[in-house]
């Protein structure tokens, strides 16, 4: 008996689901596959007449075609009987081998939650009979013994574990909860923060699923992207996230095995790291735009872009040479190379720093991205004032 299913959501895209289907039912695969149907009457007639002729590992439950997403899936989970089950988009294609590879970690490491690979994004040209392709997800996995510490490193670099390779009450479990989130935004956050608030994940290092580029099964669906939502409305943005929060302490209540934090504190260290999620991917630009309304914004100016006061000093500036003086452009050269072979080499970082003595015994030492700084007159002029400031040191 199969110990896997893969559940297959699928929302009026009947060309999408018969190529998968079609591809399953003529491979030699362990593992079951329940698809969970709310198209349109026409589409589901048509989605109802390709299972049936898929063979016995395929089953189809129909569902309203008013159902949420959230809602459609975890009722889906509840009849799931493997030990094992994971999800896949009726667009998008799991690698046989992976997926079963992903099954045996899973049974041999108990403390893992759960297990994908490496997914590839498709773009099929059809007119050039063309297949663009490139990695999507790669991160290695998140293994440490630490729930915060490993949710933390999940919004350093967020890739969503929607589709891994879970065991199948841990998937019912976060779903029973996760449903009762109202926004898209959210629930997906939830599934990766519940998932790594109960264990580790690991990633193979093999290709999992590919997943195609194209217009979403459902067009309307709003509040997707952190920052368009909350440039919109910051507020109802702000109380869905306390909802979100409120809803993962219950989880965190129902499933932490250790000493668990008390309430405040879980909220001090999710809020924290959510902090440092949401900043992350809230682009200035967007939002230099968005204050538009309160007047003149000037032009957007890239941080990159924008050019520091001393900036005028050290174009001034070139280092001594035996035969004669860098021109600027060698001189930053010579600065970046510097820069770089330190980075590699601290033993060799303190040897390039530039010492400059004062008139009455303090030491300055400079990096090596500052080293312009010992040849500016103007610099020394005032390291100088500085150590008239601090007097002699004392010995």
């Amino acid at each position: 008996m199969p110990l896997l299913t893969i559940v297959i959501p699928t929302f009026n895209r009947h060309h999408h689901l018969s190529r998968l289907i079609n591809y399953y039912q003529n491979i030699d695969i362990e593992a079951r596959f329940l698809i969970l149907d709310s198209s349109s009457l026409e589409c589901r007639e048509k989605n109802s007449r390709l299972i049936q002729g898929a063979g016995n590992y395929f089953k189809y439950i129909e569902f309203p075609e008013s159902i949420a997403v959230a809602s459609k899936i975890s009722e889906g989970l509840s009849k799931v009987e493997t030990e094992f089950c994971a999800l896949c988009a009726d667009d998008d294609f799991i690698f046989p081998n992976s997926v079963l590879n992903a099954v045996n970690f899973l049974k041999n490491n108990p403390d893992f939650v759960c297990v994908d690979g490496i997914y590839l994004n498709f773009n099929p040209i059809n007119k050039e009979s063309l297949i663009q392709v490139q990695c999507e997800y790669g991160s290695a996995g998140i293994d440490s013994h630490n729930p915060f510490s490993r949710v933390f490193r999940l919004f350093q670099k967020y890739e969503s574990m929607f589709y891994a390779v879970f065991r199948a009450r841990d998937l019912k479990e976060i779903f029973n909860s996760l449903h009762q989130i109202p926004s898209l935004h959210y629930q997906e956050l939830f599934q990766s923060v519940a998932a790594l608030l109960k264990g580790k994940t690991h990633r193979l290092s093999e290709y999992y699923a590919a997943r195609q580029h194209c217009e979403p099964a459902d067009g309307s669906r709003d509040k997707w992207q952190t920052y368009y939502w909350f440039s919109e409305n910051s507020s109802e943005f702000l109380s869905h996230y306390i909802s979100y929060r409120n809803t993962l302490w219950d989880y965190y209540c129902s499933v932490s095995e250790e000493t668990q934090l008390d309430n405040s504190d879980f909220i001090s260290a999710i809020d924290k790291v959510h902090a440092m999620f949401f900043s992350l991917n809230f682009p200035p630009q967007y939002f230099h735009g968005e204050l538009a309304f309160t007047g003149d914004m000037g032009e957007y100016i890239p941080s990159k872009d924008l050019i520091p006061a001393y900036e005028s000093l050290k174009r001034s500036i070139s280092l001594p040479f035996p035969f004669g003086r860098l021109p600027v452009v060698l001189n930053s050269l010579i600065e970046f190379t510097e820069s770089m072979v330190a980075k590699q080499n601290i033993l060799f970082a303190n040897k390039i720093k530039r010492v400059i003595d004062s008139n009455n015994g303090w030491h300055c030492s400079l990096s090596p991205n500052i080293l312009w700084m010992a040849e500016d007159s103007k610099f020394i002029d005032s390291f100088n004032e500085l150590c008239k400031y601090l007097g002699r040191p004392t010995s």
